[in-house]
């Protein structure tokens, strides 16, 4: 290289370190930004949900002596003890570098709080620097770099990556985006087939890492096999339009991939289970049905890779072997093909409807357009994009990119009705979204190509501002919603501590205590030693049921056999906010009388301090 050539390719890097370096800026003074104007952390000394609590309890549990296959918390589901589905990837992510912090004098359990807290904007971040390099096969520089801007800025991604959320959900995210970027790398044209193989292994060991965090990770999974399938069908026609070109062999991309997955989720199940249970099924965590299903892809793509012919035949034996497959599965595990949602009609009512992340987000009312154009109104821009993505894809690299594109458009159209369906998924939807879009970055700066800096600097400013922050601009313009109450769950707890109400047990135990919402339990859990009878978790369905029944009783007396049973020694009523599903307009029932202050003699009031008793009933069980 000549002396001018490797001046400019110092250069170049000092540029993209740079960039590199502002971006991280902006993404840590954004988050901070929100942070503080949020105040849950900074100034209330809490957390982002109930999950975010529940995860730091959790933690706890296991640095002070709870067992590592013991996934029973005793602050929720008492006196028995909810089980949360949860994995050990996150406990372990944070509790490491917090017994590390602990080494230079941190106490543990602050350096859970504030390394979980971070947790998540640490795992966004992270994700957005992936998808500048998930999305570099496709958009040539500097188009793919603005891939990180567009997922740093989707409401989705950003709202469970916000300070404060020890949770999953970024980690999928991140690993997400790490799938898609092997993939697509495995899937481009002119690349040696051992490297094809290499980078579809890698792409397998994202997925079976994400599976291990959260069978979720099924839902970008799943387009990229079926759309592997369908590449290894059409092989034939590609070979016959690209005359002298041997087929790609597709079928041995998919057993590689499956295969990479297998050991992944291999390795996870002695992990999470002990020797007893590593044949048990758990379709709400990894398992051994986990560990079947890509064993089957490879089996399957294994022996296609044996079929020889045209389309025809090998449109009749891909059909034959996915029929084998799936009865093979479905013989098996006859509940996994709905996963984590195979649960009762009746907690599906009570519970899961009333979340709103696993809504849908069909935009079919003000209030549902409201909620899609943050989440998903950045993939109108992709669905726009696509035709002259496609047209720059083939002008670019002469084709070469065709099967990459494809495969991110089939991941994309899954991923999007998935989303459409769960509102959750927008997260496993944003990095498709941010690859496709970066691209609009790309070609208004090949038609600026020329033009003066006066021109181009503005108009792809205006272009950077319309897709990152377009739909929540749009979002503005529409009629805003009901406010929405809340119960001062900070102040409680702190009464709670000073006052110490309700019985407690001679070995020191704390009451339990029977809230009317079961989503603030975690919170207080966290913030108390107390102990409660539910929380929103899909593996407390007979605290759920058993809080709703004592509330909607017109009587009292199954409220009574239920607090004896769940051993309640404190009931609180938060009376700023109305539950629907436990309110009767026609006649008072349990849940009326205590906001009412009419309840059974069996109930005594306890009266409240001033700033408190506008908000809150709380009664004693007598006699407990």
């Amino acid at each position: 290289m000549s002396e001018a050539g490797s001046q400019q390719a110092s250069s170049s890097r000092a540029v993209g370190w740079l960039l590199v370096g502002l971006f991280l800026a902006f993404a840590v003074a954004e988050h901070l930004f929100f942070a503080y104007k949020n105040g849950v952390v900074l100034r209330e000394h809490g957390l982002g949900d109930t999950d975010s609590y529940m995860r730091v309890l959790r933690i706890m549990d296991l640095y002070n002596g709870g067992g590592w296959y013991d996934t029973v918390t005793q602050r929720l589901g008492a006196p028995e003890g909810l089980s949360l589905h949860w994995t050990r990837p996150v406990d372990v992510l944070i509790l490491l570098p917090a017994l590390f912090a602990h080494l230079f004098g941190a106490p543990v359990d602050r350096a859970v709080y504030w390394i979980g807290a971070s947790f998540s904007t640490a795992g966004h971040i992270l994700a957005s620097f992936a998808a500048a390099w998930a999305a570099k096969p496709l958009w040539p520089k500097p188009g793919y770099r603005f891939a990180a801007v567009i997922l740093l800025t989707n409401a989705a991604a950003f709202g469970y990556g916000m300070f404060g959320r020890p949770d999953h959900h970024t980690l999928l995210l991140l690993l997400t985006t790490l799938m898609l970027g092997a993939i697509l790398r495995a899937a481009l044209a002119g690349t040696e087939p051992s490297q094809q193989r290499r980078w579809a292994a890698i792409a397998g060991l994202c997925a079976g890492f994400g599976v291990w965090v959260s069978p979720e990770m099924m839902v970008p999974i799943v387009p990229v096999i079926v759309t592997l399938g369908l590449f290894w069908l059409d092989a034939p026609l590609d070979q016959r339009r690209l005359a002298g070109q041997p087929a790609r062999d597709w079928a041995a991309l998919g057993s590689a991939f499956s295969l990479a997955m297998g050991a992944v989720i291999l390795l996870a199940i002695p992990i999470e289970h002990p020797p007893s249970q590593w044949l048990t099924p758990e379709y709400d965590k990894v398992s051994i049905p986990y560990l079947v299903l890509p064993l089957l892809w490879a089996a399957v793509f294994l022996a296609a890779q044996r079929v020889r012919g045209g389309v025809l035949l090998r449109g009749l034996a891909g059909a034959g072997l996915g029929v084998i497959g799936l009865a093979a599965l479905l013989l098996l595990y006859p509940d996994l093909l709905l996963g984590p949602l195979s649960v009762d009609p009746r907690l599906k009512a009570d519970f899961l409807d009333t979340v709103n992340e696993m809504q849908p987000l069909w935009p079919t009312s003000i209030g549902r357009l409201r909620n899609f154009l943050p989440l998903a109104g950045q993939s109108v821009t992709a669905i726009v994009l696509l035709p002259f993505a496609f047209r720059a894809w083939n002008r670019t690299s002469h084709g070469g990119n065709r099967w990459a594109a494809l495969l991110l458009v089939m991941a994309f159209g899954f991923m999007l009705i998935g989303a459409l369906m769960h509102a959750r998924l927008g997260v496993e939807l944003a990095p498709t979204v941010a690859i496709i879009c970066a691209g609009f970055f790309f070609l208004a700066e090949q038609k600026l190509a020329g033009r003066s800096r006066l021109l181009r600097t503005p108009v792809l400013v205006l272009v950077a501002v319309g897709l990152t922050c377009g739909p929540l601009f749009t979002a503005q313009l529409l009629p805003s919603g009901p406010a929405g109450g809340g119960c001062p769950t900070p102040m409680l707890a702190e009464w709670l501590n000073s006052a110490r109400p309700g019985k407690w047990a001679a070995d020191g135990q704390a009451p339990i205590v029977m809230t009317d919402d079961i989503s603030y339990a975690p919170e207080l859990a966290f913030r108390t030693p107390y102990r409660f009878v539910a929380g929103p978790y899909h593996r407390n369905p007979q605290a759920i049921f058993d809080t709703a029944d004592a509330m909607r009783d017109p009587s009292g007396e199954t409220a009574r056999a239920i607090l004896e049973k769940r051993q309640v020694s404190l009931v609180i009523r938060c009376i700023d906010v109305v539950i629907p599903r436990l309110h009767t307009p026609d006649h008072f029932n349990f849940y009326a009388d205590l906001g009412r202050a009419h309840v059974p003699a069996w109930l005594t009031r306890i009266e409240l301090p001033i700033d408190l008793s506008p908000h809150y009933r709380i009664y004693e069980v007598n006699g407990r």
